[in-house]
C-alpha cells in the first residue's frame, strides 16, 4: 500500500508492509470464498474482519511515517523542499501498481462478461453482486487526486484506502511547498490557496448530521505516523516502548469495556471504538519506529517488497475466481476452502513476480527504456 522507504536502515518497514498485506489478503479471501457459507458470521469471520481493519489502520500509520521520511530526506538533499523530486518519487511509486491493477480489473471484467460469469447465480451471495468496473469514477478520482470519484470503481474494495493515501500525499506536498520551498512568494501563496481548496473538497471532518466523520480516524492514523517520525528523532526508543505499552493497555481496556454486538458495523459509529482505534494507531506508530530501528529486520525486509502490489491486486483476483466457481456450479464447502488457499497463495506469487518492476522505480524505468529502444529499432528505415 505504501511505497518502500528505499533505505537499508528502514528495511523493516518493507517486512511490516508485506505482513500487513498478507493479513488483509487472507481476510478478504475468507470474505469472498467462505463468508457466503457462514451466514451466522462465526468468530473466525469477526476475528479476520477486525484483523484486516487494524492492518489497514497500521498501513495508514506506516504511510504517514514514510511520507515524513520522504520530506525529511528531500530537505536534507536539497536544503529546501524540491516539489519536482517529491512528485516524481510519489508518482513512480504509486502509479505503476495502481495502473497495473486498473488494467487487470478491466481485463478480468471483460473476460467475465465474455465467459458469461459477470453475475452471480440466483440465490447465491457474494462480496459483489456483479463483476463490473466503473471506469468513470476511477478516472475522476485519479484526475482530482482522490478528492472526488471512487478509485475502487465499485469492484476493487481495498482501493478505498489508497484514495485516502493519494489525498494525504498531495496534501503534504502542497503544505511542504507552501512552507519549505524556495519558490517565489506568489507561487507559494497560490499553492496555499490550492491547499485550502483541496482541503475543502477532499477532507470530510463532519458527516451530514454534524457529527465527526468516521474518516477522521484515518486522518489521525496518518498523522500519528507522520508525528512519530519526527518525535523519534528527539526521543529515545525506550520512551516509545513505554508509549506503545500504555497505548496497548488503553486499547485493551476499551475493547473489553465495549458491549456492542457487532464490532465491524459499529466501528465507525461508536465513540468508544473510534477512541480505541485512535489509541491503537498511536501504538502502531510507536511500533513502526521500533521496527525501523531494528537492525535484524534488514534480513527479512526483502520478503515484504511485494506488499503494496499484493494489497492492490488481490481482491479482484479473489472475486474473479469466486464468480467462475459459483457459475460453474462446482462450489462446495471443501471447494471453498481449497479455492481460498489457492487464491491467497496465487496472489502472493503474482504480486511477488510483478513487484520486481512495479515497486522498483529504477528497474521499471530501465525496462521502459529498453522497450522504447527496441520499438525504435523495430521501425522500418526509409
Amino acid at each position: 500500500m505504501v511505497a518502500s522507504a528505499s533505505n537499508e536502515k528502514y528495511y523493516g518497514l518493507d517486512a511490516l508492509r508485506g505482513a500487513l498485506a498478507i493479513i488483509v489478503c487472507i481476510a478478504h479471501g475468507y470474505q469472498v470464498f467462505l463468508a457466503p457459507l457462514d451466514p451466522e458470521r462465526s468468530a473466525i469471520f469477526a476475528g479476520l474482519g477486525i484483523g484486516a481493519r487494524l492492518a489497514v489502520l497500521w498501513f495508514f500509520c506506516l504511510s504517514g511515517y514514510v511520507i515524513a521520511l520522504s520530506v525529511d530526506k528531500n530537505l536534507a538533499r536539497n536544503g529546501y523542499f524540491c516539489w519536482r523530486e517529491y512528485a516524481s518519487s510519489r508518482l513512480w511509486r504509486i502509479l505503476p501498481p495502481l495502473l497495473f491493477v486498473i488494467t487487470l480489473g478491466a481485463i478480468l471484467a471483460l473476460t467475465a462478461r465474455f465467459a458469461g460469469i459477470e453475475a452471480l447465480p440466483v440465490g447465491v451471495e457474494g462480496a459483489r453482486a456483479s463483476y463490473g468496473v466503473n471506469f468513470k469514477t476511477q478516472l475522476l478520482s485519479l484526475v482530482t487526486v482522490g478528492a472526488k470519484g471512487d478509485l475502487s470503481g465499485g469492484l476493487n474494495g481495498p482501493l478505498w484506502s489508497l484514495q485516502f493515501e493519494l489525498q494525504f500525499y498531495f496534501f503534504v506536498g502542497l503544505a511542504a511547498f507552501s512552507v519549505l520551498s524556495r519558490s517565489a512568494w506568489w507561487a507559494r501563496g497560490a499553492t496555499a490557496v490550492a491547499f485550502a481548496v483541496y482541503w475543502d473538497c477532499a477532507f470530510a471532518l463532519r458527516s451530514l448530521s454534524g457529527a465527526l466523520a468516521a474518516n477522521i480516524l484515518w486522518y489521525g492514523a496518518f498523522g500519528s505516523g507522520y508525528a512519530a517520525y519526527h518525535l523519534a528523532r528527539r526521543r529515545k526508543a525506550s520512551h516509545l516502548v513505554l508509549a506503545a505499552i500504555m497505548a496497548l493497555i488503553a486499547a485493551a481496556w476499551a475493547f473489553l469495556s465495549y458491549g456492542g454486538p457487532d464490532f465491524i458495523n459499529e466501528a465507525n459509529t461508536s465513540a468508544t471504538l473510534m477512541l480505541c482505534q485512535m489509541t491503537i494507531a498511536l501504538c502502531c506508530a510507536a511500533l513502526i519506529v521500533l521496527v525501523s530501528r531494528w537492525k535484524a529486520s534488514a534480513s527479512v525486509g526483502e520478503c515484504g517488497k511485494f506488499g503494496y502490489t499484493l494489497y492492490v491486486i488481490h481482491f479482484p483476483i479473489h472475486l474473479f475466481l469466486y464468480f467462475a466457481l459459483v457459475n460453474g456450479l462446482i462450489y462446495s464447502r471443501s471447494m471453498a476452502y481449497m479455492a481460498c488457499v489457492f487464491s491467497v497463495v496465487g496472489t502472493v506469487l503474482i504480486a511477488s513476480f510483478f513487484s520486481r518492476w512495479l515497486e522498483s522505480p529504477r528497474r521499471l524505468k530501465n525496462l521502459l527504456k529498453l522497450l522504447g529502444r527496441r520499438g525504435l529499432e523495430s521501425r522500418p528505415t526509409s
